[in-house]
């Protein structure tokens, strides 16, 4: 196998002309390159590239950049009396072509050793990012809508490609069993489930310590001149929760939203802290029941 280095510039890297971003190398996979390189190579009288030539570049693994391929044979095109575009790999193809082979060496190697399972979404992204280290602007929305009959078609039962009712795709080898990739799927959910839960502690938290600063300025028995809606009723941060919980989001709110979340809100304290807390009507009840 040859060095994995284009064979006309001898270089590894190689910045495209005009830009900052470097042009990948392609790997030979067409058998007809060969023919193309070769009369090139007579054209010139290029003695290194012959003797390169001398065995099939797709079997050698040879590595060349697009550029370098096209300058190289465009002499043996201008030769000819119709030009062959054929000749010329297509360079999206080629990278196309070469990514999907790294992804295949990614399942073999990593995915089948492992026995572990990935979404078909994930092996999309390693295709589209190889692609663009290869010099792709732009990948066509067809080669990530291909990719699950492509992969099916190279793996075929060893590899199993399966919908889940969140509809995405699951990938995993024939060698874990139904029951073991249902197992992985239920941990997954298992740590996702308690991030949330993480979350809704924190915030229930700060629901409870908000409630009890907002009854801890209450006084007993007031002064009627003090009495107001803020310090009447449940702080903001309980009626929010509440308003979010029945449903309005950020929607306008309705009348009877917020008619539930006051009332809610005013009940949810009173089990927060007991009869410490004294609602709207204990305020009522103190301004018009004589003796109270």
């Amino acid at each position: 196998m040859y060095e994995k280095q284009c064979i006309f510039c001898e270089k590894k890297e190689k910045f495209v002309k005009g830009s900052k971003s470097r042009e990948g190398l392609i790997q030979a996979r067409q058998l007809r390159v060969d023919d193309t390189v070769r009369k090139s190579a007579e054209i010139k009288h290029d003695k290194r590239i012959l003797a390169l030539a001398s065995r099939e570049l797709v079997a050698a693994e040879a590595h060349w950049h697009q550029s370098c391929y096209k300058n190289y044979t465009r002499a043996m095109i201008k030769s000819q009396n119709t030009p062959d575009t054929e000749e010329l790999p297509d360079s999206y193809t080629e990278a196309k072509l070469n990514a999907f082979s790294r992804l295949c060496d990614y399942i073999r190697n990593e995915l089948f050793q492992s026995n572990n399972i990935i979404e078909l979404a994930q092996l999309s992204d390693m295709l589209r990012g190889w692609m663009l280290e290869s010099g792709v602007t732009e990948i066509k929305p067809s080669t990530i809508t291909h990719i699950r009959r492509k992969l099916s078609v190279e793996f075929g039962n060893s590899l199993h490609l399966v919908q889940n009712k969140s509809n995405k795709v699951i990938v995993y080898p024939d060698s874990l069993t139904r029951d073991h990739c249902l197992q992985k799927e239920v941990n997954v959910l298992r740590a996702s489930r308690s991030h949330i839960g993480e979350s809704l502690k924190d915030v229930a938290s700060e629901i409870r310590q908000s409630v009890k600063q907002h009854c801890a300025k209450q006084e007993w028995p007031p002064d009627p001149s003090s009495i107001t809606r803020e310090n009447s009723g449940a702080p903001t941060i309980v009626t929010t929760f509440l308003q979010y919980v029945l449903g309005s989001d950020d929607q306008e709110l309705g009348e009877r939203i917020t008619w539930l979340s006051s009332s809610g809100g005013q009940d949810l304290m009173f089990g927060i802290i007991r009869s410490r807390y004294k609602n709207t009507v204990c305020y009522l009840a103190l301004m018009v029941i004589p003796g109270s």
